[in-house]
């Protein structure tokens, strides 16, 4: 197996680079299935979805598949949120509460990849490697934004009661018999949720 300067795996037998979303052929200069995602969609440049970092190697990077970078990590695709809500609308303080637990997830996720990375390469075991963001590694395991669909619902979980669940990498139902309030002191919840979203997402 091999490791090439962005830290992707060559897939030798088929010529093309995994960067985990897509793959990338290094005799087109291309991804060879478009982006799933348009990240910074008022950038015209952007539009084209095969296309490597704005056509600009030189200058960026793209170590998800899904979003360019300025060295040392930096994304300059401002429209890229952790979490995005769905149903009954919650109040701007819960929302801010549940942002601020996602973000928390995505940061010990990229601690924990970028310090293996780091150790690889120390090791000899990989050439290089860029450290990832916290955003696109969280986009890379969960396939994009976390979802969080507030029902008008009760849960019953292990017949104990519960207030969320999650039901897929990308997806966390908040349930209604609880109040918004909980999510504020219990906030816990949430980063549990995530632990289920991350086992879904890795198998």
């Amino acid at each position: 197996m091999h490791y090439k300067f962005t830290a992707q795996r060559e897939e030798a037998a088929l010529s093309l680079y995994d960067y985990r979303a897509r793959f990338y052929d290094p005799r087109l200069g291309r991804f060879i299935q478009p982006d799933s995602i348009v990240p910074g969609a008022g950038n015209p440049l952007a539009w084209d979805r095969y296309a490597y970092t704005l056509n600009n190697p030189l200058r960026f990077t793209d170590p998800s598949g899904h979003a360019f970078l300025e060295p040392h990590g930096f994304s300059r695709n401002k429209e890229l949120k952790l979490a995005r809500f769905e149903g009954i609308s919650l109040n701007s303080s819960t929302k801010i509460v549940i942002e601020q637990r996602t973000q928390a997830v995505a940061n010990a996720y990229a601690r924990t990849y970028n310090l293996n990375q780091y150790n690889l390469k120390r090791m000899g075991e990989i050439s290089g490697y860029r450290s990832v963001s916290p955003e696109l590694l969280f986009f890379q395991i969960h396939g994009g934004a976390m979802t969080y669909l507030h029902v008008a619902e009760s849960c019953d979980g292990n017949g104990g009661g519960c207030a969320a669940e999650t039901v897929s990498k990308n997806r966390i139902i908040l349930y209604s018999n609880v109040s918004e309030s909980y999510f504020l002191k219990h906030s816990r919840v949430i980063v549990h949720e995530l632990g289920h979203a991350f086992n879904n997402a890795v198998g």
